[in-house]
């Protein structure tokens, strides 16, 4: 049923928005720019100045509080 799939997929982007909500500011950058517009991290870490591997462990301290807050 369209509305039970509209209304699944309005849930699933409050819990999204809510879980993204808790990440430190960098982290969130990191994890928006690469995950939802496609920035390259090698990319993101040239814009923010900061070197590749900084941009990894943002990436990867975010990815493990939305894990921990999703499951």
């Amino acid at each position: 049923d369209l509305l039970v799939d509209i209304y699944l997929l309005s849930e699933q982007n409050a819990a999204i928005e809510a879980a993204m909500g808790q990440l430190d500011p960098r982290q969130r950058q990191v994890i928006l720019l690469h995950y939802f517009n496609g920035t390259s991290f090698k990319d993101i870490a040239k814009q923010q100045g900061v070197s590749y591997k900084t941009i990894l462990r943002l990436k990867d301290k975010a990815l493990a509080v939305l894990a921990n807050i999703i499951d």
